[in-house]
C-alpha cells in the first residue's frame, strides 16, 4: 500500500521561520508536486492529435444543435450551419448539457444553472507573494472550493473567485443577460431552494462582485498583507451546476444513456484534471453501450 504522506513534504519548526510570512493559517500542506498546465494549449493538442489520428475526422465551432431525426439507423443532427448523420452520439455539453438531453427524450428532472466567478489578478509589483497553488479548506456545505491563489503558467497569479447567479448561461461579463437563460433558471424551484437555503452566502458573494475592497478582504483571509493596489481586475468564469428540485447541487458525475446516446450531464471539478480518466470510462461506456467490441 503507498504510503498516505507521500509527495508531501513535512516543515519543522525551526525552518518556519525562514520562510516569507505572506500566508497566515493554523496549519497546512506543503505539496511540492501540485502544478497546473495550460489548459487551452492542451485541448488544441489533443484536437491536432485526433485529427493526425483519423484524417476523416473533422472539429467544427460555433454551431448550435437545433434538433435530432432519430432514423431505424442513422440519426440526423441538425445545427445552424450543417445537417449531419451519424450512428451513435456522445454529448458532453457543459452549460447546455440538459437542453441537448431534453431533445434527445431523456426524462430529465434536474436542470443546469450558472454561476459565475470572477477572478481577480496580482500586479507585477505583488506576484512575489504568491510562489505557488494556495487552497484554503473548503467549506462541506457549499459545492465551491472558495478564494484561492492559482500561479498560471505564464506567471500571472489569480486570486478568486466568488460565486454569483447569473443571467445568461455563457455570461461572462457581469452585465450579460439573456431572457430565455434568466426565466429558464428563476422558473426552476431548486434555483429558489438553492437561493433561500443560503440566502446570506448568496448575498454576500453579489457584493463581492460589484467591491473591490469586499473582494480584497475575503483574500487577506490568505495573505493578510495584501493592498489594494496589489490586485487588478481579470477574467471570469461560469459554472455549469446540476441543481435538484430541492436546491442540492449534483456533485458527482451524472451519465445517462438514452438510445444510441451517451449524455454526461455533469462533470465536477477535478474534470479537467482527471480529463484523460474520463474519456477512457466513457469509451468503455460507449463500447458496452452500443456493444462495439
Amino acid at each position: 500500500m503507498a504510503n498516505d504522506t507521500e509527495g508531501i513534504e513535512k516543515i519543522s519548526p525551526s525552518q518556519v521561520k525562514d520562510i516569507e510570512p505572506f500566508v497566515e493559517c493554523i496549519g497546512g500542506l506543503w505539496v511540492p508536486c501540485t502544478g497546473i498546465i495550460d489548459y487551452r494549449s492542451t485541448t488544441e493538442k489533443f484536437a491536432e492529435l485526433l485529427v493526425a489520428k483519423q484524417p476523416e475526422s473533422s472539429i467544427v465551432l460555433a454551431e448550435e444543435v437545433k434538433d435530432y431525426i432519430h432514423g431505424t439507423e442513422i440519426t440526423e443532427v441538425i445545427t445552424s450551419k450543417n445537417n449531419y448523420f451519424t450512428k451513435y452520439m456522445i454529448f458532453c455539453g457543459g452549460l447546455q448539457a440538459d437542453r441537448l438531453a431534453k431533445k434527445d427524450g431523456v426524462k430529465l428532472k434536474e436542470k443546469v444553472v450558472g454561476f459565475r466567478g470572477d477572478y481577480y489578478e496580482l500586479t507585477d509589483e505583488a506576484k512575489h507573494k504568491v510562489k505557488n497553488l494556495i487552497y484554503p479548506v473548503p467549506n462541506p456545505d457549499f459545492p465551491f472550493l472558495g478564494v484561492h491563489f492559482t500561479r498560471m503558467t505564464n506567471g500571472d497569479i489569480e486570486c478568486g473567485p466568488n460565486a454569483v447567479f447569473t443571467f445568461k448561461r455563457e455570461g461572462y461579463k457581469k452585465t450579460d443577460f439573456s431572457f430565455r437563460d434568466t426565466a429558464d433558471a428563476l422558473s426552476y424551484k431548486g434555483t429558489w431552494n438553492l437561493l433561500l437555503n443560503n440566502t446570506g452566502f448568496a448575498y454576500n458573494e453579489y457584493r463581492r462582485a460589484f467591491s473591490k475592497r469586499l473582494f480584497l478582504q475575503t483574500l487577506r483571509h490568505i495573505i493578510p498583507s495584501l493592498t489594494m493596489d496589489d490586485i487588478k481586475p481579470g477574467r471570469a468564469g461560469v459554472r455549469a451546476m446540476l441543481l435538484g428540485q430541492n436546491g442540492d447541487t449534483r456533485d458527482d458525475f451524472r451519465i445517462e444513456y438514452q438510445g444510441k446516446s451517451i449524455h454526461v450531464l455533469n462533470a465536477p471539478s477535478p474534470a479537467a484534471t482527471a480529463c484523460l480518466a474520463i474519456g477512457d470510462a466513457i469509451c468503455e461506456m460507449a463500447e458496452q453501450h452500443f456493444n462495439l467490441n
